[in-house]
C-alpha cells in the first residue's frame, strides 16, 4: 500500500481547478458526495464563488444517496448537507437542486424514481454488485449505456 499525504488546500485548489476546467460550457451537471473528503473542495469553490471567480448559479446538482427514513427537510439529511454546504455557498438555486426522496416509504420505488431524474438529466446509473451505484454524466464518448 503506497499512502500520499497531501497538503489540505493545496489538494483543494488543484481539485477546483481540475472540476472547473472541464465543466461543460452551458448548465453544467455536478454528481456531488457528502461526507468530510469534499469538503475542501466545496469550499474553495464557494471561496471563488463569493469572490465573482466563478459563476455556478446556472449549474445542475445531484446528490448520490440520501438516508432512508429522513424527509428534504430534517437537518440530518444529505439534502440538508447538499443546500447548506455546496448549492447555497454556490447560489445554486433550489429547483437546480435534486436528492433522493429518502422519507418515500418504498426505498425502491424512490431508487427507481430517482434514476428516471437522473436520465432526464441527461446522466445515468450504472451498478456492478460489487461497487456502489455509479452516476455517469456523456462525455466526448458515443457510447451511453442506462442500465435499469
Amino acid at each position: 500500500m503506497n499512502i500520499i499525504v497531501v497538503d489540505d488546500h493545496l489538494f483543494a485548489t488543484t481539485a477546483a481547478d481540475t472540476l472547473l476546467a472541464r465543466l461543460p460550457a452551458g448548465t453544467p451537471r455536478l454528481g456531488v458526495a457528502t461526507g468530510g473528503t469534499p469538503t475542501r473542495l466545496y469550499a474553495e469553490l464557494a471561496r471563488r464563488s463569493a469572490a465573482g471567480d466563478i459563476d455556478l448559479s446556472g449549474a445542475v446538482v445531484v446528490a448520490l444517496d440520501e438516508y432512508v427514513g429522513l424527509g428534504a427537510g430534517d437537518p440530518h439529511s444529505y439534502s440538508a448537507y447538499v443546500h447548506d454546504r455546496i448549492a447555497g455557498p454556490l447560489r445554486i438555486p433550489s429547483a437546480n437542486v435534486y436528492v433522493p426522496q429518502g422519507d418515500n416509504g418504498d426505498p425502491e420505488v424512490a431508487a427507481a424514481e430517482f434514476e428516471d431524474r437522473i436520465q432526464a438529466l441527461g446522466g445515468w446509473m450504472s451498478r456492478s454488485p460489487e461497487s456502489a451505484p455509479t452516476v455517469t454524466w456523456p462525455s466526448t464518448s458515443p457510447v451511453r449505456r442506462p442500465i435499469r
